[in-house]
């Protein structure tokens, strides 16, 4: 018997294996499409939690060396600190620390400029604790003497829109002009 008679008889593939082959590799695709997309919204959500933290940490240090550098501190409220700072030449500048909604923002006196440090603030926790030169704390509401504030925690939670997980970053600052 020859080649060709015995491949006349299977010249093409049944429905049955047709169908067989489409399901099988349907199967495949199916999951190869599943983790390709899986890792890809790993992805951005890693960047979008990078970005946020990266945004959050630049206006962290801002902030901490400023409330540094203050001499002297001016005004002090739970999301709002105003303060004279002191330059590496000598010049100084008053700033404004506030929340802004749900951002950070800092206000130059001098231009009158407002810039967003950082958005996606979550909302209630406060921005500043304060501690007193008698040892005491104050996170309420009560008046405050600026001149009597040894120590600020400043406190950053950001919570970035998307999948993306917050990021919270807290420290406790010396304050220059304290009252030692």
């Amino acid at each position: 018997m020859t080649l060709r008679r015995r491949l006349g008889a299977h010249d093409g593939f049944t429905l049955v294996e047709l169908l067989t082959v489409l399901a099988v590799s349907s199967v495949v695709v199916a999951f190869v499409t599943g983790t390709v997309i899986h890792a890809l919204r790993a992805q951005v959500r890693q960047v979008d939690q990078v970005a946020a933290l990266n945004d959050t940490k630049l206006a962290f240090e801002r902030v901490t060396r400023d409330i540094r550098r203050a001499d002297p501190l001016r005004v002090a409220a739970l999301d709002r600190i105003r303060l004279d700072v002191v330059g590496a030449g000598g010049a100084r500048r008053t700033v404004t620390y506030q929340r802004s909604g749900d951002a950070l923002a800092v206000t130059d006196e001098g231009t009158g400029q407002t810039r967003t440090l950082v958005g996606a603030l979550v909302p209630g926790p406060r921005l500043f604790d304060y501690h007193l030169d008698d040892g005491t704390a104050v996170t309420g509401e009560q008046p405050l003497d600026p001149q009597r504030v040894e120590s600020i925690t400043v406190r950053l939670n950001v919570d970035p829109t998307g999948p993306a997980n917050g990021v919270s970053l807290e420290n406790r600052v010396l304050v220059r002009n304290a009252a030692r």
